[in-house]
């Protein structure tokens, strides 16, 4: 289950007695006015604060109880992604690492710059026919494990056909 993670973790237990198995919750970034600026729309910074403590208790909880805990993070051109790994690493979260799709977006590079100062190498790639991406398995030189995720934005040409621009079924 990917989810924002604002919810009350006695779900969880339901949740694993369902069949749950793995859980991940998208987590951007550990400092709170950087989140509340990055919500669209803007949120207040208690807000922030009350939402990160939810999302790392839940993936902590999460992972407590038996279940596979991960964390998505977007990188964006100012990120504070090291601290996301630091939370990962000493809480055993796993983390998938993604890079931002807006054009002109210096996500790439950050994301380069980061697995430079880990020292990390990559150890595999994962790529499926027709998928709009491919993530490579990384490992720093401390032995941490990650996966960084690359995302190809994909654009329909044209509009999508309206249900009226299709000719009724003859029969």
């Amino acid at each position: 289950m990917t989810s924002n993670g604002q919810f009350e973790s006695s779900l969880l237990n339901k949740l694993k007695d369902s069949g749950l198995k793995s859980l991940n919750i998208s987590v951007h970034t550990l400092d709170p006015n950087k989140l509340s600026n990055i919500m669209s729309p803007k949120k207040a910074f208690n807000w922030a604060e009350k939402a990160l403590k939810r999302q790392l208790s839940n993936l902590i909880y999460a992972r407590n109880i038996g279940l596979r805990s991960k964390i998505n993070t977007v990188v964006q051109d100012d990120s504070d992604v090291s601290n996301v790994i630091s939370f990962c690493k000493t809480n055993n979260i796993e983390l998938r690492i993604l890079d931002e799709l807006n054009p002109g977006s210096l996500s790439v590079s950050k994301i380069i710059q980061i697995l430079k100062e880990m020292n990390a190498v990559i150890t595999g790639m994962n790529l499926t026919e027709k998928a709009s991406g491919f993530s490579y398995n990384i490992e720093s030189v401390d032995g941490f494990q990650l996966k960084v995720k690359a995302i190809r934005k994909n654009i329909l040409k044209g509009r999508i056909p309206k249900k009226s621009d299709i000719p009724p079924h003859k029969t």
